[in-house]
This record gives structure tokens, C-alpha cells and sequence, in this order.
């Protein structure tokens, strides 16, 4: 849920000097403000749990890739679903298709 683009869309953004990479931050304030959709709908839970589990178990595999051909290939499908997950969390927040556009644009520029 955290690394939702839902939630990300208004989290601040820090810079950590030892890695030199611009990160997401949030504070524990913030984290009590974001609005948590609790599903009673075991299945939204479910699917979104073995979608993140998926990203999970393809980091590891890509981790250990060792062409360029394979860590694309891992990347690709790590992107995929995590837009799946993006999808799925619209439709617990119920946010509509123009509102998904508008929340893409905004993140894609930053």
C-alpha cells in the first residue's frame, strides 16, 4: 500500500547524500493522515497481497539476473505489476479514470 502511486502522489520528497537519489519520505504525522482503505472483501485483499508478493519474488530474481537481457526483462515485469497494484488501489479509493490521468501526469513529472 505504501508504495501505492496513490499514496506517493503526496509524499515529500528528501535527498539521502550517501546514496545521491532523491527518495520518497514520510514522516509518522504524515503516515497517520494517509486515508487507509480497510476492504472487507477478502478476495481485493487477497489479490492485492499475491500481487505484491509477485514483486517481491521477481526483485529477488532480479537481483541475481545476470544478462542485461534478463534484468530488462525482470524490470518490465516488476512495472507491470506494480501498475496492476496501482490499478487495483484506484478501485479501492474509488478514483475514476480522469482522476488516475491527472494523479499519472503529475507523478511522471516528478
Amino acid at each position: 500500500m505504501l508504495r501505492s502511486e496513490v499514496v506517493n502522489f503526496n509524499r515529500p520528497k528528501v535527498v539521502n547524500l550517501n546514496r545521491s537519489e532523491v527518495v520518497n519520505f514520510i514522516g509518522f504525522s504524515t503516515l497517520l493522515e494517509i486515508p487507509i482503505y480497510v476492504p472487507t472483501d477478502k478476495k481485493q485483499i487477497d489479490k492485492v497481497a499475491q500481487e505484491v508478493d509477485k514483486v517481491i519474488a521477481l526483485k529477488e530474481t532480479l537481483s541475481k539476473a545476470k544478462t542485461e537481457g534478463d534484468k530488462t526483462f525482470y524490470q518490465n515485469q516488476i512495472m507491470s505489476i506494480e501498475s496492476s497494484i496501482d490499478e487495483l488501489i484506484f478501485d479501492l479509493y474509488g478514483i475514476n479514470e480522469n482522476e488516475q490521468i491527472t494523479i499519472n501526469t503529475i507523478l511522471k513529472k516528478l
